[in-house]
C-alpha cells in the first residue's frame, strides 16, 4: 500500500519496513509537513474527506479556510456536539 511519511510530504508507492520504521523515527525530530502530506493524500484520493476528531479544530484552522473547501471537516462544535456530529456523518453520507 502507498505510505505517506508526514516529513516527506510525498507518496512513496511500495516502503519497505525499514523505510517505514526510519520515517517514524524521524518524525520525532524533524519538521512534520502537515500541509504537504494531506497534499499529497488528496491527490492519490481525489474523493477523500478529512475529519478532524477532537477538541478545538487545530489542524482544521491551521491553513485557513480556503484550502481545502468541502474537503475538510472538524468533530469539535462545543455545546452543540451531539446536533454537529449528527449533522456530519449526513453530511458524509451524502457524499460530502
Amino acid at each position: 500500500m502507498p505510505y505517506i511519511p508526514n516529513v516527506l510530504a510525498a507518496v512513496m508507492a511500495n516502503a519497505p519496513p525499514d523505510a517505514i520504521r526510519t520515517h517514524l523515527a524521524s518524525h520525532v525530530c524533524e519538521p512534520v509537513l502537515w500541509q504537504g502530506s494531506i497534499d499529497a493524500l488528496a491527490s492519490l484520493l481525489p474523493a477523500a474527506r478529512f475529519v478532524e476528531v477532537g477538541p478545538r479544530a487545530v489542524l482544521y484552522n491551521l491553513f485557513g479556510r480556503g484550502w481545502m473547501p468541502g474537503r475538510r471537516y472538524k468533530t469539535d462544535a462545543g455545546e452543540h456536539w451531539r446536533e454537529h456530529i449528527c449533522g456530519l456523518i449526513a453530511d458524509l453520507r451524502n457524499g460530502g
